[in-house]
């Protein structure tokens, strides 16, 4: 039986979701849950590294992102669900065949769920913020999962 495969989408894939692909990838595999995590961008110009400061809070978290880069949703095809951080990300998704969620309401968030904010450019504070989010939904997220 083929895995799951749970695309996670933000705008330049070099923050959010690579955390999130790289977060949920070792949540999943602590819960032995079978899935598949990917990330890309809508706006990705391809091969560009994580972003220093979402390399430095995962490497505090035991996660490496040093190998990650970025990746445009053109190179992401065969994917089950894809998980957005902005509306206009669900919006911009529509029709693109694969069930497209805000990851806000994956966890369980109300309908529309809010935005995850992209940090990219802000202090080390903001993607701190962005990580902790990040961390909650997919707890929450994961959660729902293995409760069926």
């Amino acid at each position: 039986m083929k895995n799951k495969t749970i695309l996670f989408v933000c705008t330049g894939n070099t923050c959010r979701s690579p955390m999130a692909e790289v977060l949920a990838r070792a949540m999943a595999s602590e819960r032995g849950l079978s899935l598949d995590f990917r990330s890309a961008g809508i706006r990705a110009s391809g091969g560009q590294p994580a972003s220093k400061e979402a390399r430095e809070i995962l490497a505090e978290e035991g996660l490496d992102l040093s190998g990650h880069r970025s990746r445009s949703l053109d190179e992401s095809g065969g994917v089950d669900l894809i998980l957005v951080m902005e509306a206009s990300q669900r919006e911009a998704l529509d029709g693109f065949g694969s069930q497209v969620l805000l990851f806000s309401e994956w966890a369980g968030e109300s309908t529309p769920g809010p935005d995850l904010e992209d940090p990219y450019g802000q202090e080390r504070a903001a993607y701190e913020a962005t990580f902790r989010r990040i961390l909650e939904y997919l707890e929450e997220g994961f959660r729902r999962i293995e409760q069926g």
